[in-house]
């Protein structure tokens, strides 16, 4: 099947079934259902589509194949339903290594991981398998299927896979500015930071990776030594009061154009402001990336 051109005017229901893998008799169930009526119709009557309502067709069909209701999904955003693609075809991609996992099978499985991160992009890697992954591990070790040892020994292989492909990116100008990334004192769960760290020097910053748990202090003096106009901080652990504090502090310790970027768990109740940039996702971080 050729895929549709997006800019195409209008699609007959022919090609949108063919499109979206669903019957005409699914297109007309979910028209009466959640009205998803065609975009016009012809002089005789014939149904016409818009390439996005064939997208958001396709993508509804996948996530009930997935297991969810259409009527959970159908007030979802086209993008709301593209990210559920990905996390979909991020779950399907991991589940060899979720078996292996589970199945006590750890050497295999630090050999897949590695073939993993050579066969993905590298955005692909550390935006959706890394988050994904270590999302559900810590979900595993809450339901006892795994040990403590085996979430540890997971989440070495991945810092160890990280830290290879930051060394191995080529540094970046001088005149690029510079990202300090690391986690607060207390804190020591840092794939999130190192993730931020390769992302920042993909994106042709100066990156200075500091590991986890640093006071505040610590973090300040090495920011304002290098003009950093970020210091990236992830966190699982914190409370909102602890991270507000730490932040705090920080924006004390460091000149008014060092912003913080701040991502993880533990963010969830914290807003953005003059000095902070609280991510939801660490896709979202791209956008300030940009610079001069």
């Amino acid at each position: 099947m050729q895929p549709l051109d997006p800019d195409n005017q209008f699609l007959s229901l022919s090609e949108l079934t063919l499109h979206a893998g669903v019957t005409k008799l699914v297109v007309h169930a979910w028209e009466r259902r959640y009205g998803l009526k065609p975009q016009t119709r012809t002089g005789s009557k014939r149904r016409l589509y818009t390439f996005e309502q064939a997208e958001r067709f396709r993508l509804l069909k996948k996530g009930s194949d997935a297991g969810y209701r259409i009527g959970s999904l159908i007030g979802y955003s086209l993008d709301d339903l593209y990210r559920l693609e990905r996390e979909l075809d991020v779950q399907a991609g991991l589940a060899i290594g979720f078996d292996l996992l589970t199945s006590k099978k750890l050497e295999e499985l630090e050999v897949w991981l590695i073939q993993l991160s050579e066969q993905q992009s590298l955005d692909s890697f550390i935006l959706h398998s890394v988050p994904y992954l270590m999302q559900n591990l810590g979900k595993l070790w809450v339901g006892q299927q795994i040990s403590i040892a085996d979430e540890h020994f997971v989440t070495a292989c991945v810092k160890r896979i990280l830290l290879g492909k930051l060394h191995m990116m080529s540094p970046a100008p001088r005149v690029a500015p510079w990202i300090v990334a690391t986690t607060p004192e207390g804190d020591s769960h840092e794939l999130g930071a190192l993730c931020a760290a390769i992302l920042a020097r993909r994106n042709g910053w100066n990156v200075l990776y500091l590991g986890p748990n640093l006071p505040a202090s610590e973090v300040a003096r090495l920011s304002n030594r290098y003009s950093a106009r970020y210091i990236c901080l992830s966190t699982s652990s914190f409370s909102p009061k602890r991270l507000s504090s730490y932040l705090l502090s920080l924006e004390e310790c460091t000149g008014p154009d060092t912003m913080m970027i701040v991502g993880g768990a533990s963010t969830s109740t914290l807003a953005s402001s003059e000095r902070r940039i609280v991510l939801n996702a660490l896709e979202d971080m791209i956008q300030y990336l940009v610079f001069d």
